[in-house]
């Protein structure tokens, strides 16, 4: 029995007969095109998204704002998923590509440059307090995302700029993030 551990160590378990599990690959899924150049741009705009809010996910370590983002993570995989469905239903989503998107990444980060900086201090603690109030109506906002794309933009108060829908991102507001440069 010793020997058969020792083989194993220093030969590796495919020596010896033993099946072993490749390591696992990073999934690069790659879309086969649908025919229709804006909705693949937003679809390999959206996996670069998707891919970074996942990295976002893993370096943040706060757990809210983590579940935050994974559900983020959930809601544009399926407003992605619908539109691709439905390839007229993107004019829907040209505010959320544009600017909740970006923003949301843009926020994020900050975020996390300022939690790898490791230290207290009365700004970091300030902005990143503010992110986190943010997550919540971020959320919200996709949500609602989401849920528009489901109605008909033909009728009152369905589309995008629908009256009522959280404002998470007021257009032309200014969301100050301190700078913080990369440790």
């Amino acid at each position: 029995a010793i020997t058969f551990f020792a083989t194993w160590l220093l030969c590796g378990a495919k020596a010896i007969g033993v099946a072993q599990t490749p390591p696992a690959e990073k999934e690069k899924v790659e879309e086969k095109p649908t025919g229709n150049p804006a909705v693949d741009k937003m679809l390999k705009d959206g996996r670069l998204a998707i891919a970074e809010m996942k990295r976002l996910d893993e370096s943040i370590e706060d757990a809210a704002v983590s579940a935050d983002i994974v559900r983020l993570q959930q809601v544009s995989e399926k407003i992605f998923a619908r539109v691709k469905e439905e390839p007229a239903k993107l004019p829907q989503i040209r505010r959320f590509m544009d600017y909740y998107l970006p923003t949301t990444l843009k926020l994020l980060n900050a975020y996390d440059r300022m939690d790898a900086v490791g230290i207290s201090g009365s700004n970091i603690d300030s902005t990143k307090g503010k992110v986190e109030k943010m997550m919540d109506t971020i959320v919200q906002a996709y949500d609602k995302q989401l849920d528009a794309l489901f109605g008909d933009p033909d009728l009152p108060a369905q589309g995008e700029d629908a009256p009522g829908q959280p404002e998470a991102f007021p257009q032309g507001a200014a969301v100050k993030v301190p700078h913080i440069a990369a440790v």
